[in-house]
């Protein structure tokens, strides 16, 4: 019995370490009492999720599918806008469209393109895949699927966020990201961030998506 007992303790603690060492996770107040988590988790691939919690509940109350990320880990990442009146919030992160409402408590997913908040030139629709038509509307801007560089800071979302170069009617918060490693460590395992917009720039298009 004592040996059964100590297996299970050894492998319970086994579960913990490689959970602790696979999953990787930030939080950020985006609305009075709410708190939107990125979560990284590392397995045989690699998928991002993210959350929606009253502030200081451990358990969610929303929470997207697992976004399953193609190329890890350039892929991963979420760019997060509000829109002017507060309530109502669209993660763009490449694959999928997230739309978080708090009064509603949900989030939402889409892969509609009429879900993307028009754009500051409506007239002109990009495909769902990406080209150089992207890079021709903002050549010098970056794009949203990459690491956040170690040398960015981390913080809350701004209280003030600046207006969208694309979007109007909404509000760049921030990017959440992988920080890239330094020299030769591997990125499973790496540290998750929210660059708040005043230290990231805004990504070129982030609301776009390619659902393929």
């Amino acid at each position: 019995m004592r040996k059964a007992l100590f297996i299970c303790g050894i492998l319970a603690l086994c579960l913990i370490g490689w959970k602790s060492y696979s999953r990787r996770s930030v939080s950020v107040e985006i609305a009075p009492g709410y708190t939107l988590t990125y979560t990284v988790a590392w397995g045989w691939g690699m998928d991002q999720q993210l959350t929606l919690a009253p502030r200081w509940v451990p358990r969610p109350i929303a929470s997207s599918e697992w976004i399953e990320i193609w190329k890890r880990p350039y892929n991963s990442g979420a760019a997060v806008y509000a829109t002017e009146q507060g309530g109502r919030f669209f993660v763009g992160t490449s694959y999928k469209l997230l739309i978080v409402d708090i009064s509603q408590r949900k989030i939402f997913s889409s892969c509609d393109m009429e879900a993307i908040p028009p754009r500051k030139t409506p007239t002109e629709r990009l495909p769902p895949q990406g080209n150089a038509a992207d890079e021709g509307l903002d050549p010098e801007a970056l794009g949203l699927t990459r690491y956040i560089s170690p040398g960015t800071s981390a913080g809350a979302a701004p209280t003030n966020p600046p207006p969208s170069g694309y979007y109007p009617g909404l509000r760049y918060l921030g990017r959440f990201g992988i920080v890239g490693p330094q020299g030769s460590a591997l990125s499973r395992g790496s540290e998750v961030r929210f660059a708040p917009a005043e230290n990231e720039p805004e990504p070129r298009l982030a609301l776009q998506m390619h659902c393929g």
